[in-house]
């Protein structure tokens, strides 16, 4: 959950020159409607068993909801035991969901953030949970971001303003999470987003995941999503290169996005019961960008025309404000 204060300004920085990003149209398609009881939905994923599981934003117990994937309906709820401060994405790793408390309005959670991993439900009851406290080497953030890969383990956390990209120790266990770099992300025109947010929508990264054979990983904002290939197994490599960009359909409070188990489809949905529950096809593979094997950090992706140029939020290039991006509202969710 996020709130945009009265008189609130977001300031977007912008590299000089850079053009919008050409966001693909796919075909998407309802699959059904969330059903009631669902009003905060903010983080989706398929559980090794086929269920489509689901979470609300905050203020309650914590409670995962296993969903069948085809007509919605709630097949059965998880009670992990403990309170939702601030719950924003949920993954499926090697040893069952992650699901991250990770979301920071006022970037003031001094004792850091939680990710509880719990086995994939196989009955009523959920099993016994585990978490993990994660903080960030350079002070507290913000963040709707959680990226698992499904075979190593290896956890990223992507801040919601900036894009900042952040590793936890591997293999993965409490500790200091490191800057690894900051993502791209561009000003698509497409619609969707908090209404009185304007274009700042098209450029808050929302959520994420990893394809269940772990071999793409996908970010998205509240309007588009940002599609990368793994070279390897290494996400920190994938979000290097150029990603290919689809425009998703819209909603006002877009944030749930995960992989369909067989990778070739994107699952969206948004906040709201009766919020339609998407699915949009995954474009075509493409071949990972070859990497320096020393490359640590997010870098630049390759040169491109004009009208592929990506907005870097922040960076050491010199930057500009962009005066059309200042956004002043009354207080209100928009997750």
């Amino acid at each position: 959950m996020a709130r945009w204060a009265e008189g609130a300004v977001v300031a977007v920085l912008v590299l000089a020159g850079a053009g919008p990003v050409a966001a693909q149209l796919p075909a998407s398609r309802a699959l059904f409607d969330l059903p009631a009881g669902l009003a905060e939905v903010s983080g989706a994923a398929y559980g090794k068993n086929g269920v489509l599981y689901v979470h609300e934003d905050s203020g309650s117990r914590a409670v995962v909801t296993g969903l069948d994937p085809t007509t919605g309906k709630i097949l059965g709820r998880h009670d992990l035991g403990v309170d939702a401060r601030d719950w924003e994405d949920i993954a499926e790793g090697p040893d069952g969901l992650y699901v991250a408390d990770i979301g920071d309005n006022s970037s003031k959670r001094d004792r850091g953030l939680l990710v509880r991993v719990l086995p994939d439900p196989t009955t009523a009851k959920a099993p016994p949970t585990r978490s993990v406290r994660l903080t960030y080497e350079d002070g507290p953030r913000d963040a709707e971001t959680l990226l698992v890969h499904p075979r190593t383990g290896q956890v990223l956390v992507v801040t919601k303003f900036a894009a900042l990209v952040f590793a936890a120790p591997q293999p993965f266990g409490p500790g200091v999470m490191t800057r690894v770099g900051q993502l791209r992300v561009g000003f698509t025109g497409t619609a969707g987003g908090p209404e009185r947010a304007g274009p700042a929508a098209q450029v808050l990264v929302t959520g994420g995941d990893v394809s269940p054979d772990g071999r793409r990983v996908v970010v998205r904002t509240y309007t588009d999503a940002y599609v990368y290939e793994v070279p390897g197994d290494d996400l920190v490599a994938a979000l290097a290169t150029t990603p290919t960009v689809l425009a998703l359909p819209p909603t006002e409070q877009g944030e749930a996005i995960t992989w369909t188990p067989d990778g070739k489809a994107l699952v969206t949905t948004g906040e709201g019961e009766g919020t339609p529950v998407y699915e949009t096809p995954a474009p075509p593979v493409r071949a990972p960008a070859t990497l320096s094997p020393s490359s640590t950090a997010l870098s630049p992706p390759a040169a491109a025309a004009p009208d592929r140029s990506l907005l870097l939020a922040g960076g050491a290039a010199v930057v500009a404000l962009l005066a059309g991006v200042l956004v002043a509202v009354r207080t209100r969710r928009t997750g």
